[in-house]
């Protein structure tokens, strides 16, 4: 008989019904509505807004938006035609003719602040863009829609936890130059500033908080709290500024994964040999060094009101950063702030993608190309289940995260950032709180929270206020601005721009950490065996045998001057996935760092971002032609487990509590909200 080449099966027509069949199926999967609801500041406080986003509008000299141009912003972020016709800056400020301020036809500025007060606005005199304003409205034809995921509302203006989150970021603007080693508990030079946060209700692990007008906290703000310090115990130098997941409080402030290089031996540009503590990760034929270009140290910006309230009119500032003049390793708060100011968005995932291939990393046992289950290992993994499929899913990820927290910033929340509520704070100190209409009392009782933050030599506030004096004893201050003198509560900026021209809740780059890191936690095997949940000790990732070395064994810190990696010794606690979501945390706080985001953005921003993630691989889980298995724990420790069998029908998620409770994974995917 003749040899007959064999053809795929399906083929033809019916390859193509059974495409469309599974494509129809995903639908059940990607479009499931869930209702965001935000905290109703935006009505209460109708007419000043104080804590509604309102960057690049006109504003008075108290810093309160004009209503007509923040009417006309809100509405347009919603408008069916998507026209976006709002007035952006100063009408008479000082302009490059290649970027003009806009102002919509038949707008009156009224009493605004008409031009830039600064001599570093007026020169150029540029206007900054709002940033991907109408980005929540576009659909995706992969993964959740936009309108599948949620968060919780924001905590409100008056409330505990906002409080505790303004004072948190109070205190790390103070503490940017602290080298990331003396956050840890054996370091006592820390220990005030922890036992002032912890003074504050939201972090006593025997407070009582309360959200505004003194009612009960909510089931996750409560779970927010919870994540805030180890159980029972008050805040510590080694707890303070650290994640909310499984592992972020063990070893190191920082990931692994930020520090170390490739494990492989690669040539550096002498062509000497270097190690992982070099910090050289191989990229190909390529490589990537982990220093960074980083901020000069004790530079902040934004302390005084005029600077302040020409940034909040729009003055284009940004790129007007100073630099140290040498690459260091991320050292300090403000390093890692410098890290998020300037990367890729996904990049940190895709070097820890780059760093777990190079270190010879299993895949999930429940991949058909990893030889999991029983499987002969006859065929390795390139185009599928293999280092292309990866690091594509890491970057292809993050768009779809963007997308989605657009949506969430813009088209519901529109919180102001936390630039804006320290000028809140320094309006209720100095006698101006009834300027901000019916936000006045919970404006003063927000200021007298933030006043609860003391402890010994530590006065959290008249710290910051003696920072601002200091800066603000440089420049001269404007005749029609507030004299603020007194009690100066701006917060001090890393950056000269401040936070970008969108709201903060929910953040972007919080949420892509936690898209990118579930891809991650999916791909790779982070347990101890193929049906143990028991977490992957770092030390164990790429080894076969007793006699090979452990690309991870050792734990590394930056020295204090960032020049050079520390050996702290074996990463003995360290596990993979603790060490995974601490990168999450890490990227995503370093935006706090910076002054641009609350604690709450990146927890719930973080979550919602894993769910997209899931949701993307629930729905990839269709295209396979085979059984396919994959298991993480969230960023909660749920245990989840994705699987198939091949047909097409049976995509299946599955989740468990941290002790293998069984969970609704509907509940599950909607508990943030």
């Amino acid at each position: 008989m003749a040899y007959q080449q064999p053809k795929p099966n399906p083929e033809g027509e019916a390859r193509a019904d059974e495409a469309r069949a599974r494509r129809s199926h995903a639908l059940g999967i990607s479009a499931q509505p869930v209702v965001t609801t935000e905290n109703c500041e935006s009505a209460q406080f109708e007419g000043t807004w104080p804590t509604n986003f309102s960057k690049g509008l006109p504003h008075d000299v108290f810093g309160i938006v004009e209503p007509d141009a923040f009417r006309r912003f809100f509405s347009a972020i919603n408008a069916p035609d998507r026209s976006f016709d709002v007035p952006l800056g100063p009408v008479d400020a000082p302009v490059d003719t290649h970027r003009p301020p806009h102002v919509p036809a038949g707008y009156d500025p009224g009493a605004s602040v008409r031009t830039f007060l600064t001599r570093e606005a007026q020169d150029p005199g540029e206007v900054r863009r709002w940033e991907s304003p109408v980005a929540g409205h576009v659909y995706d034809l992969e993964g959740p829609d936009a309108g599948s995921v949620g968060m919780s509302p924001a905590p409100r203006l008056g409330s505990d936890e906002l409080a505790a989150e303004m004072a948190e970021d109070y205190a790390m603007a103070l503490l940017r130059d602290e080298p990331f080693a003396r956050f840890d508990d054996a370091d006592p030079r820390l220990a005030a500033w922890a036992s002032a946060l912890g003074a504050m209700p939201w972090f006593d692990p025997e407070g009582d908080p309360r959200d505004t007008g003194g009612s009960q906290i909510s089931e996750q703000a409560a779970r927010r709290r919870a994540a805030r310090r180890r159980p029972g115990a008050p805040l510590s130098p080694g707890t303070m500024f650290r994640g909310s997941s499984p592992g972020c409080f063990d070893g190191p402030y920082l990931s692994q994964f930020l520090l170390q290089g490739t494990a492989a031996r690669i040539p550096d540009p002498t062509g000497a040999m270097v190690s992982p503590k070099d910090g050289y990760i191989r990229y190909g034929a390529q490589r990537v060094d982990q220093r960074i270009e980083a901020h000069e140290q004790c530079v902040d910006y934004m302390q005084t009101w005029a600077a302040w309230l020409d940034v909040q009119n729009g003055a284009a500032v940004d790129g007007r950063d100073r630099f140290e003049r040498k690459l260091r390793f991320i050292t300090t708060p403000r390093d890692l702030a410098s890290y998020v100011h300037f990367d890729a968005l996904y990049q940190a995932y895709l070097n820890a993608c780059l760093l777990l291939l190079a270190a010879g990393a299993s895949g999930d046992a429940g991949l058909p190309e990893h030889g999991g289950r029983g499987r002969a290992v006859t065929r390795a993994g390139f185009a599928t289940f293999g280092g292309p499929h990866i690091l594509t899913l890491v970057t292809e990820t993050a768009t779809r995260a963007l997308k989605a927290v657009r949506r969430q910033k813009f088209n519901y929340h529109l919180r102001a950032r936390p630039e804006a509520l320290g000028a809140v704070a320094t309006l209720a100190a100095n006698g101006h709180a009834h300027r901000l209409g019916v936000a006045e009392q919970p404006a003063i009782a927000h200021c007298e929270k933030l006043r609860q933050a003391c402890f010994g030599d530590v006065d959290l506030m008249a710290r910051i206020a003696a920072a601002n004096a200091a800066a603000d004893a440089e420049h001269e201050r404007p005749a029609e601005l507030p004299n603020i003198g007194a009690y100066n509560y701006l917060l001090p900026m890393a950056f000269p721009e401040g936070s970008p021209m969108h709201p903060a809740y929910g953040a972007g780059h919080a949420t892509v950490a936690g898209a990118c890191v579930t891809v991650l936690k999916a791909f790779f095997e982070i347990f101890d065996g193929h049906t143990s949940w028991t977490p992957l000790q770092l030390a164990r990732i790429g080894v076969s045998s007793p006699k090979e070395p452990a690309p991870f064994a050792r734990c590394y810190v930056p020295s204090d001057d960032g020049k050079k990696l520390v050996d702290k010794g074996p990463s003995d606690g360290l596990t993979l996935v603790g060490e995974l979501n601490k990168l999450a945390a890490n990227t995503a706080i370093g935006r706090n760092m910076a002054g641009v985001h609350y604690y709450t953005d990146y927890y719930d921003s973080l979550r919602m971002g894993e769910r997209i993630a899931i949701g993307i691989l629930h729905e990839q889980m269709i295209t396979y032609p085979e059984s396919v298995r994959m298991r993480m724990t969230s960023f909660d420790g749920d245990r989840i487990t994705l699987a198939t069998d091949g047909t097409g029908r049976n995509a299946m998620l599955t989740v468990q509590s941290d002790v293998g409770a069984p969970t609704d994974p509907s509940l599950w995917w909607r508990r943030g909200l």
